[in-house]
């Protein structure tokens, strides 16, 4: 999202061929936040699968007995403000917007630009999915980067006259080799519509704690995506023991959580919040629920904070 891009097209030909609860999903939204500034450039010589990751430093990667990479990153700096800002934005019009396609530009300026909110009845939405981008992200609408953006449910339902051709095309012609990316369990079966095509890469990005993958799924995918040195250590040594007949490639992306203070900030103005008090230290926890924060997000615009 905030590196430099580069052609998935040439580097689809470069790289293994892919060889080429808010709490669960909506905070898995915002670890792609940290995973796009850390892996960049990683992550985007990997979607070709084949030569670019050998030119990177040989520690950031092994190879897995079982024919497949792991990819582990150098100690990454401290994220910016305006990073973190963005991700509390995404955070916020994940809960508020839950059946629009989410592009990673809204609010990569600061701004709420809702106007790069894509609705189901939007006369743009042809146009949009054929922007084929980086990787696409399925997030349901029941649940709620990387050049990125979050598809619903009904982008893989629904077929859109196509003025260019006078043909009826759906998203699996418009965009048959973006690597669509799931989130833990949540596949919904898309992979296995008729229509999917056959190239089209998986990326899955597990709680691996939780045990609701199974093995089909692990070989199922062509790329996992660790939050956790847990999640990396055991997902590329379950490769190792129990086979690696698509090559999957496991990537460490560490993990964080969107700033709720600066979002606080944002939303209250400076005038409205308090000089910080460490004699009388208060913490606001709203893990187990993601109603309970979106209640939270919801009481901020509302200035009841």
């Amino acid at each position: 999202m905030f590196g430099s891009r580069m052609d998935p097209v040439k580097l689809k030909k470069k790289a293994l061929r892919h060889q080429h609860h808010l709490p669960l999903l909506c905070k898995l939204l915002l670890a792609m936040t940290l995973f796009t500034i850390v892996f960049d450039n990683v992550i985007m010589g990997f979607l070709s699968r084949h030569e670019t990751f050998l030119s990177e430093d040989p520690s950031a990667y092994r190879t897995i007995e079982a024919d497949g990479y792991a990819f582990k990153p150098k100690e990454s700096k401290f994220v910016p403000l305006a990073d973190r800002f963005h991700l509390s934005l995404l955070h916020a019009v994940c809960l508020s917007s839950s059946d629009t396609i989410i592009k990673w530009e809204y609010g990569a300026d600061g701004e709420e630009n809702e106007e790069v909110l894509i609705a189901r009845d939007d006369p743009r939405v042809l146009e949009e999915l054929r922007q084929c981008p980086d990787v696409d992200i399925y997030l349901p609408g029941s649940l709620r980067d990387l050049n990125s953006r979050l598809l619903p449910g009904w982008v893989f339902e629904d077929s859109w006259l196509d003025p260019s051709t006078n043909k009826t095309t759906s998203y699996h012609e418009l965009c048959p080799h973006t690597p669509l990316l799931f989130f833990n369990h949540y596949w919904d079966s898309r992979h296995e519509a008729k229509d999917w095509p056959a190239d089209k890469p998986i990326y899955v990005m597990p709680n691996i704690e939780m045990g609701q993958l199974k093995q089909n799924d692990y070989w199922r995918a062509d790329v996992v995506l660790c939050k956790t040195r847990g999640c990396f250590d055991r997902a590329t040594h379950w490769y190792e023991q129990q086979g690696n007949p698509r090559q999957t490639a496991v990537f460490y992306t560490r993990h964080t959580t969107s700033d709720i203070a600066s979002y606080t900030r944002h939303i209250l103005g400076d005038t409205n919040i308090r000089p910080k008090n460490f004699a009388d230290v208060r913490f606001t926890h709203t893990a187990g629920s993601r109603y309970a924060f979106a209640s939270f997000i919801d009481a901020l615009s509302l200035n009841a904070v």
